[in-house]
């Protein structure tokens, strides 16, 4: 059994994300991918941020493939190092707040020093 997850780490308006690397098989700039429209899908839409603006700093696309079709995730401020995290650490979200999150790819929280770390199933991001 796997004892831990490798995780890639993404800021978006000052919320900390992280996902697993396994079905991320490259990094890309945005600006070529967004004339072709087809197959990307943007973060911030999936896990439904409030509806004030959302302004991406430094976007990336994440080329994700599953064992369906592949697709283009575009996140922001992606972190170099990706973080080994042990699994066993891994904390469900408050039941108050999981019944919110249901519908979302949101599926985990991750303490990292004085921050939360919200885990994203990039597998339902493609939905």
């Amino acid at each position: 059994m796997k004892s831990d997850l490798t995780l890639l780490l993404f800021n978006i308006m000052g919320i900390d994300f992280g996902m697993d690397v396994a079905p991320v098989k490259a990094m890309e700039h945005v600006e070529g991918l967004l004339s072709a429209k087809s197959g990307i899908v943007w973060f911030h839409e999936k896990i439904d941020l409030p509806r004030t603006p959302v302004v991406y700093d430094f976007p990336r696309a994440l080329r994700i493939e599953t064992g369906k079709k592949p697709f283009h995730l575009i996140i922001d401020n992606p972190r170099d190092m990706p973080l080994v995290i042990p699994i066993g650490k891994i904390k469900p979200f408050p039941v108050l707040v999981e019944q919110f999150l249901h519908a979302t790819p949101l599926w985990a929280i991750y303490p990292i020093k004085e921050r939360i770390l919200l885990l994203v199933d990039p597998l339902k991001m493609g939905r």
